[in-house]
């Protein structure tokens, strides 16, 4: 009777992990002695989005430059931001924002169209608690 349960929870874990669950694949931003940096996208679909940042490194830094290449495939009305730096199995940080909220926003590829495309450099600034504050360009 037990080892019927037992079967049953394994079974529920392997749909639960194998049926609900999307790994998103990662892409390499760039690689230095000092990091190792990738990113996923999470938005729908296929969209042609591309991040780098300028430089790869983190180590007596306190700005970076960041380069947004994106052909969305919906028109940009609110667009939400979740930024996750993992230490090895440690989260170090979590952070998320909304970055455009439809209304008086302060970049300029909010509102854009679908299909429009989006080159845009944004400079990246923080330290401590406050890191990775977005700026505007």
């Amino acid at each position: 009777m037990v080892l019927r349960y037992l079967h049953f929870f394994q079974l529920v874990i392997i749909l639960s992990v194998y049926g609900f669950t999307v790994a998103l694949e990662k892409q390499l931003l760039c690689t230095s002695n000092d990091i190792d940096i990738l990113y996923s996208y999470c938005g729908s679909g296929r969209d042609n989005f591309l991040f780098s940042v300028e430089p790869c490194w983190l180590r007596d830094r306190t700005k970076w430059q960041g380069t947004i290449f994106w052909i969305p495939k919906a028109d940009l009305t609110v667009v939400n931001a979740r930024i996750q730096l993992w230490n090895g199995p440690f989260k170090s940080l979590k952070w998320e924002s909304t970055i455009c909220y439809g209304v008086d926003d302060d970049y300029s590829y909010c509102g854009a169209l679908k299909g429009e495309t989006i080159n845009t450099t944004v400079n990246i600034s923080g330290s401590g608690p406050n890191y990775m504050k977005f700026l505007k360009v």
